[in-house]
């Protein structure tokens, strides 16, 4: 008797992993990420310079 092989095109082998993440999350975490990255760079726009970031300007 010969062994029954599992066809390659099973429901859950056709996919890769990477597609079954919605692609809206991976913006959101893309997004997210950038700005936890660039933090520094804006947040004296944001919220103004203060104390803390003039002593580090002037310290450095």
């Amino acid at each position: 008797m010969q062994d029954q092989a599992v066809p390659i095109s099973s429901p859950d082998r056709s996919r890769p992993h990477a597609r079954r993440i919605p692609s809206v999350l991976i913006y959101v975490g893309f997004a997210a990420l950038s700005t936890l990255a660039t933090f520094p760079a804006w947040r004296v726009y944001a919220f103004g310079l203060n104390l803390d970031d003039l002593l580090r300007l002037r310290c450095f």
